[in-house]
Order: C-alpha cells, then structure tokens, then sequence
C-alpha cells in the first residue's frame, strides 16, 4: 500500500498497482437490493423456513439462533436468501440499529429469508459492497436518510439506497478491498470469541471454587486442599469506613489528591487505578490502602447494590467518592481472592437481600459487616486469587486486543474508500 495526497475521487490508502481514480455510480449498479417477506403470525410454525431479522446481525457478524422464527414453505413469496448476500436492518425502534449489516454465511439452500423489516443485497463482489456500507460515505447516508425518533420506526428507503452515488475502483480492486476486509472481519469475530469464552469460563469458576451457601468446600479445588472452609463475619475481622464528606462540587477537579471513582467500583473486582479523580488533598478524610475493599452504597435496582471492587495499588492521598464506603482487614484476606469472592453469586445474593428502597435502593454499611463469609487458609486464598488474577488479564488482553482491532479497521475505512 502507498499514501498520497489524493483528489477526492482516489482513496488516501491504496493497494500497490492500482493508480486509476474510482468511478462514480449508482449503488444499484453494484448490489441489487430485495426487499423481506412480511408474514401472518399464523404462518409461523416450529420448523420451516428461517426468517432472518435484525437479532441474527451482532457486532458486523452474521449469527443464527435457536429461536429463530420460522415460517411455513407456502407463505415465502420472495427469493432466498443465500451464503455471500448481505443482510441489511432496514426498519428498527432503534435507530441507532437502522442500517446494521453483516455477509450473510453458513446457511443451507432454500433454508432462510429475510423479514420484512430487513433488506438483503446480491452483489458480485459482496465483501466490497459490505466494507463499503461500513465506510463514512454509509455512515453519513443512514444519519441524512434514516427517519425515526419520539417513538416513530426509524426507515431505511431501498430507493434511497439504490438510488445513493458512490464512488466505486475496478473489479480487480474491489475484490482486494473485500478480502482485506473479510479477514479483518474474521479476525475481530474470532478474538472476541476469545474473550468471551474466557469471561463464560470465569463466570464457571466463580460458581465452583467458592463453596455454595451453607457448604464448607467448594466443589472445584486445587490439588493438596482438603481442610474445610470457615465462616467469618467481614465486622469481626475489619472496620468499614465512609467515603468522602463534606464536600461541594466546587471541590472536586483539581489538587494533588485522587479519588476512585463509583463507575471504578462499580464495573471492576479489581479497581482500574487509572479511573481517579483529581481533589484537594484533606487529611481529615479517610484514605485508601492497599488490600481494602470498596462497596457501593445505592442503586436503582437492587440486583445492582453492593457492588464490590479491591483496592490494589499504594497510592498516597488516595479517597473514596461519597456513594461507596470501604472496609479494611487487618491482612488475614488475599486481595486477589476477596475480589472474585465477593463477586460470585452467593455473597451476591446475600447483599441483594440487604436492599432497601423503592424508587432507588440501598444498604446499610452495618449490615454488610454482619454478612459471614467462607474463608480457606491463607495458601488457599493465594492459589485461588492467583488463578482469577491471571485469568482477569488474559480476559483485559483479549478485550484491548478487541477494540485495538476495531480502531484498526475504522482506520482503514477512512482512508481505503472515497
């Protein structure tokens, strides 16, 4: 590939040997659009012919579903769908929806058609067609031409669409575009596969390793631990301290102390020390050290109270904002394993029980020092926060590795098309 200085028919970005500016052309010249099937509920039945909607377009991916609709052979009226067509939303109560696209692959003949609120496009060199629908160009069309808000569907015109002037380079080149765009594609749908397989994994562990309620051995454990689990009240074994007080918007932006953030607690079992804040520094407030455990104060659904991130860095003048408080041990808890613990869905359902509230929910800091716990001994506890730690950053790998692979693929599209 060459970079250049291009006039607005030619791509910043071009593979080596094409030098011939694009051709200006109607989006019918290269896709023709068909619109979906709009059926009667008495025409679905439990097998059938597959009706595609917007549900089977996740992330740019093509998915299918167990619970598809399926509609009898004699109610399709249009043509079906095929492995390499693009399956187009063309209506949504989301607009944001409106518009989302993916190659459509994997599917038997005859098996599926598209649903009325759903356009699918047939093109010679589809993998082009679909990158190019992922381009500013399309970007722009589907903000101008898509109607909707204040509860209305936003609409996607198949005349608007066809009738759309793009800019188009031959057929050698489109055919290289679609290709780079397909493997990128491919790439960005395996690794997050990753990652969400090792998110399913460790939803599996925090089931298994930590005992269920009432039990003192978990089912999955490590080779060498036999010894019982005990019980420990987080109150007997540590203090539980507020966040910060006293303080007026005015105080909050600026200085040379830090605060974590709720978000911080909220999304994290291990707290991200890059989301503080900046705040004056007050040694009248309590402060965070290493190993304590942050809680949230109050949600607005009860399922959501509670939350609970671990503190692991040593940052000095170091706060906690006003809808959290912490509690502090006195080091008879592994940081690494007090995070999955109070993460897994035992102590979860023994926090959801401490919610009060009707429009927003809280609990109370009292009551949570009174929750008991299952502790293993120390050797234990280092084996298994070792275990979620590693597993924690093969999960954050995967995840930047994910969103480093999008940004790549935003960038090429705003240099590889006109």
């Amino acid at each position: 590939m060459s970079i250049s200085t291009p006039p607005p028919q030619v791509p910043a970005l071009r593979f080596k040997g094409f030098t011939n500016p694009w051709q200006q052309q109607l989006f019918s010249d290269i896709a023709k659009i068909r619109r979906g099937l709009t059926y009667r509920p008495s025409d679905v039945q439990s097998e059938g012919v597959r009706v595609l909607r917007s549900s089977n377009i996740i992330e740019d991916t093509f998915t299918l579903h167990d619970d598809d609709v399926t509609v009898t052979k004699e109610s399709v009226t249009i043509e079906c769908v095929k492995s390499g067509d693009i399956l187009i939303t063309s209506a949504n109560g989301s607009n944001r929806l409106v518009g989302k696209h993916a190659i459509i692959n994997g599917l038997a003949r005859d098996s599926a058609i598209h649903g009325g609120f759903m356009l699918a496009a047939t093109a010679s060199k589809p993998y082009f067609v679909n990158s190019l629908l992922s381009s500013p160009w399309y970007t722009e069309f589907i903000n101008t031409h898509v109607l909707g808000g204040n509860g209305a569907i936003g609409n996607l015109s198949k005349r608007d669409l066809e009738n759309q002037q793009v800019y188009a380079p031959t057929g050698a080149e489109q055919l290289l575009i679609g290709e780079t765009y397909k493997h990128l594609d491919l790439l960005i749908s395996q690794t997050q596969r990753k990652y969400e397989k090792l998110t399913e994994l460790k939803q599996a562990m925090l089931e298994k390793m930590f005992p269920r309620e009432g039990e003192t051995v978990p089912e999955l454990r490590f080779p060498g631990f036999t010894e019982p689990w005990t019980y420990k009240s987080l109150g007997d074994n540590g203090t539980a301290f507020g966040g910060l007080s006293g303080k007026s918007k005015a105080d909050f932006g600026h200085g040379e102390g830090r605060y974590i953030t709720y978000t911080n607690v909220f999304d994290n079992a291990i707290a991200d020390p890059n989301r503080t804040e900046p705040i004056e520094i007050d040694d009248s407030q309590h402060q965070i050290k290493y190993g304590d455990i942050l809680f949230t104060v109050s949600s607005e659904v009860p399922e959501e109270v509670g939350m609970s991130c671990v503190w692991v860095g040593n940052q000095e003048h170091l706060y906690l904002n006003s809808f959290c408080f912490s509690y502090r041990h006195a080091g008879q808890f592994n940081p690494y394993f007090m995070a999955p613990l109070l993460r897994s869905s035992s102590f979860r359902k023994k926090i959801v029980l401490l919610a009060q509230g009707i429009s927003r929910f809280n609990i109370s800091k009292a009551k949570v020092m009174q929750i008991e716990i299952p502790i293993p001994s120390m050797a234990e506890q280092q084996a298994i926060g070792q275990f979620f730690k590693t597993l924690d950053e093969r999960i954050e790998f995967q995840s930047r590795r994910v969103d480093k692979l999008k940004e790549l693929k935003q960038a090429l599209l705003e240099k590889m098309f006109v």
